[in-house]
């Protein structure tokens, strides 16, 4: 409690993330090139068909890339594509002219880059809207973003490889399903831990955990690597019990590995989430791809979606819930002494009085305001005037056993509440309170600090409401006599 002012006063307003793009130097440009290449080739290592992988990392590389970089990633992204269709060309023998390999390219190139460009253009402006505010609203905007722009650059993908004449009509059909979920696998997975790359050692960086609330708390890295041997270990248990019973329905128990993820969501920071979620569906795919299980990838591609949806909400679930408790300490509590705020004090002051009259015991109500304390404010200073009220709150505080409430009434006024105390009991507490105060050392006050108080017995069927009036009209007197 003695830190909770501190807490509370923290300023809300974040910076919002993607506000500018980042800056694209020839380096950056020359490793998002690579980057692209790289991811491609490897995602080309693990396909289970033609056009068609496990997951597809490059997917996620180019969402992240116009995520951070805006339309500046373009150009490299651009150049890569251009590279991979050449490429692709000579490893499916398609035969076509340099003129016709470069027009695909092209074509393929516009319809990728379309596709992810829109849905992190789409991103970026409901961030800078302000639709988009927190982490559960984020991921939510996430999740839709990725399934419905990796859905359209299949869509389109597949018609470019129409129009190329690499696949026919029918071909289509069966394509682009498994094109789509690979595309979407690579999308929810890595583009958040591509976005850390990428934004690595930059003040973008810290701008974008601290507006989301991303714990950045780590853990020791021996625990860590613990959790991720054990989930590696129940994977490739999965895996080799598909591959030795030889039937699908076995691939659905990598559906069970969501429990060893979620707890390395909820007990690790985001970013060894996400770096357990790419290690993850990595040895997922090569795993796939050793013991030849192509006829059950669409399972273990749903299993990637899933699992990555479920841990991005998990991340989330720890921020809502600082995020209410926050909300409970600022409704509950004085922003400024740490006592009772006048409300919660009013709810627990209410059901104390209905225990004090059905157990039938006496409970005393004091209501103590600081003498002259606008002279204080006006002389000195509203700092020292606060720094003044913050003393008094932990004298109070100190004074009072636990079961005694006490609460901030509004400005310099304080209630306190003693529950099984009889007026004449309350009485000597007041005044070891006001003995206390004598004590008080305020830095920039040069005079003490006294308080003057009403206090009453509470009846047994008096309420809350005419026990306050008394008790102020008994303040108001003392006041007058001074």
């Amino acid at each position: 409690m003695d830190e909770l002012s501190g807490k509370l006063q923290q300023d809300d307003q974040t910076p919002r993330v993607f506000e500018q793009s980042s800056e694209l130097t020839l380096v950056r440009g020359l490793l998002l090139f690579l980057g692209y290449v790289f991811l491609w080739r490897v995602s080309a290592l693990m396909e289970y068909a033609p056009h068609a992988s496990l997951w597809f990392p490059p997917a996620g590389w180019t969402l992240a890339a116009f995520l951070i970089f805006g339309v500046r990633a373009l150009i490299p992204l651009a150049a890569a594509m251009l590279l991979t269709t050449f490429w692709m060309n000579i490893i499916y023998d398609a035969g076509q002219t340099l003129t016709e390999t470069l027009f695909v390219g092209l074509l393929f190139t516009f319809a990728i880059s379309f596709s992810y460009g829109l849905g992190a253009a789409l991103l970026r402006q409901f961030v800078r809207f302000g639709v988009v505010r927190d982490l559960p609203v984020m991921v939510m905007s996430f999740l839709a973003l990725g399934a419905l722009t990796s859905l359209l650059a299949s869509f389109l993908g597949t018609q470019v490889l129409l129009i190329a004449g690499t696949v026919s009509i029918f071909d289509v059909y069966t394509i682009w399903l498994p094109w789509w979920i690979g595309d979407m696998a690579g999308v929810l997975v890595l583009t958040p831990l591509f976005m850390v790359l990428m934004l690595w050692r930059q003040p973008h960086l810290s701008s974008w955990v601290r507006t989301l609330r991303i714990s950045t708390e780590p853990t020791p890295i021996y625990q860590f690597g613990v959790k991720l041997t054990l989930l590696l270990s129940l994977l490739y248990t999965c895996i080799l019990l598909s591959w030795w019973f030889e039937h699908r329905d076995v691939a659905f128990a990598v559906f069970f590995l969501i429990i060893p993820q979620m707890w390395i969501a909820y007990t690790e920071n985001a970013l060894r989430t996400a770096i357990s979620l790419g290690v993850f569906s990595l040895s997922l795919a090569i795993g796939v791809n050793i013991f030849d299980l192509g006829e059950s990838a669409m399972v273990y591609q749903f299993a990637v979606t899933v699992i990555a949806a479920s841990v991005y909400f998990g991340l989330a679930v720890p921020v809502l819930l600082a995020q209410n408790q926050q909300l409970q300490l600022q409704a509950q509590y004085d922003y400024l002494t740490g006592v009772s705020s006048r409300g919660y004090f009013t709810e627990l002051a209410v059901d104390e009085l209905e225990r004090a009259s059905h157990y039938q015991y006496p409970i005393t109500l004091l209501m103590l305001d600081i003498d002259h304390f606008k002279r204080i404010n006006d002389t000195y200073g509203h700092a020292v005037g606060d720094k003044a009220l913050i003393a008094v709150a932990d004298v109070l505080k100190s004074q009072l056993r636990p079961s005694d409430l006490c609460g901030r009434f509004g400005g310099d006024e304080f209630l306190i509440l003693l529950p099984g105390l009889t007026e004449a009991s309350g009485a000597k507490v007041m005044a070891r309170i006001r003995q206390a105060f004598e004590y008080i050392a305020v830095d920039g006050l040069d005079e003490p600090i006294s308080a003057s108080y009403g206090m009453v017995q509470v009846e047994p069927e008096e309420t809350l409401e005419e026990a306050l009036q008394r008790a102020d009209q008994g303040l108001m007197g003392r006041k007058r006599r001074r």
